[in-house]
């Protein structure tokens, strides 16, 4: 299956869906995408550097991303398009979303808490993905697939996304 989005994690708790073909079409040209999180104000560049590999005798390329954290660009002719996007949120089992992503752990920081729940129980609440609402909010056959593929803090276990390292 071709992958029909750029899959990115934003620290904000987001989760951004890149138009895969306007990836490539940026990296054919030897150029970028700048992604700007709407959410956050995060950005971040994708885009690949060409090389040779011998044993397969043809050019692949190297994938990239980097946060653009505190920097200022001032040559914008590496960059082929800017994608704007508010990404797609992820449901936590507080009944609120993510607000924050770190690594394979998504957090839900701004719910409050209720008074009839423990803090530990409560803090364990923050960290769980509610998998079937996150499901039914992006709704994307695509985008879900696409994400499941990633160990990112998702139990896909019991859904149609559940992966054999799940």
């Amino acid at each position: 299956m071709e992958n029909k989005y750029d899959v990115r994690f934003c620290s904000c708790g987001r989760v951004h869906f890149i138009d895969q073909i306007k990836v490539d079409q940026a990296i054919e040209k030897d150029k970028q995408v700048l992604v700007i999180c709407n959410n956050c104000g995060n950005s971040f560049i994708i885009g690949a550097d060409k090389t040779y590999d011998e044993y397969l005798d043809q050019e692949i390329y190297n994938m990239y991303s980097y946060g653009m954290r505190n920097t200022e660009i001032t040559d914008l002719s590496k960059i082929d398009s800017i994608v704007f996007t508010a990404g797609e949120q992820i449901r936590m089992v507080t009944g609120g979303q993510a607000t924050y992503h770190s690594s394979d752990c998504f957090i839900d920081w701004e719910t409050e808490k209720p008074k009839d729940i423990s803090i530990e129980e409560w803090e364990k609440m923050q960290r769980t993905v509610h998998t079937q609402h996150t499901i039914n909010y992006i709704r994307d056959e695509d985008k879900l697939e696409q994400m499941s593929h990633y160990l990112v803090g998702i139990d896909w276990k019991g859904t149609k996304y559940e992966k054999v390292w799940s």
